[in-house]
């Protein structure tokens, strides 16, 4: 399955599907950005339908993760923790 990544600013939801490689770090990185420039004061990561199968892209959401709730984000997790 082809990996998306989509943020959805109005509902604070973040989806990923898909297999998440090496080769789609940098499209995740931009969704990724995108949130860190305006964080929204609650956000919900699905990742029900993903599968982070190379460190990059897992180590680049958790790292994102990690920064939005030092900056006070309320951040919630729909399926694996990366």
């Amino acid at each position: 399955m082809q990996f998306t990544a989509q943020y959805d600013r109005a509902a604070a939801r973040l989806e990923l599907t898909g297999e998440a490689r090496m080769e789609d770090a940098p499209a995740l990185a931009r969704v990724l950005g995108e949130l860190r420039r305006a964080p929204p004061a609650e956000l919900q990561v699905d990742l029900a339908r993903a599968e982070l199968r190379d460190i990059g892209p897992a180590w680049l959401l958790h790292d994102s993760i990690a920064e939005l709730r030092a900056a006070g984000v309320h951040v919630g997790l729909d399926g694996a923790v990366p």
